[in-house]
């Protein structure tokens, strides 16, 4: 950290950031952000800024986001074989997911284990269960 550090992008980092984060990995973090804003990747800063911020928030328990509230019911839900594994990369993809738009990833994860769950109890009532069974494979 040498040179001028002026610009807010990289005050936020050495002001704000550094002394507030405390999750496991924040160091590497951030300094995925200030490469990130150093070699002029300004949209995947604004990604990292908010995975940084979001997993701040989920390690000191806020996990008021809409998406984490839905993530949140639907575990107290799910029992089928490999759940955690699939409710940790959800978990990931919503921190990765600035906007809705790449939220559809994150969308997809949570059908995957809505579908996962039906299954599991011999629900098929599902959409994509019924056109499957409608196929008579």
């Amino acid at each position: 950290q040498s040179g001028d550090r002026s610009d807010p992008y990289l005050k936020l980092i050495d002001d704000e950031l550094r002394y507030e984060l405390t999750y496991e990995g924040h160091d590497e973090d951030l300094e995925r952000l200030e490469d990130a804003y150093l070699n002029g990747r300004n949209y995947e800063f604004d990604d990292l800024l908010f995975y940084v911020r979001e997993s701040q928030r989920i390690h000191e328990g806020d996990r008021s986001h809409p998406r984490l509230i839905e993530l949140d019911a639907l575990r107290e839900l799910l029992t089928y074989d490999g759940w955690e594994e699939d409710f940790d990369a959800a978990l990931v993809k919503h921190k990765l997911c600035v906007e809705d738009t790449l939220g559809r990833s994150f969308r997809r994860s949570v059908d995957r284990m809505e579908r996962r769950q039906s299954m599991s109890i011999g629900d098929h009532s599902h959409e994509s269960l019924r056109f499957l069974h409608s196929l008579n494979l």
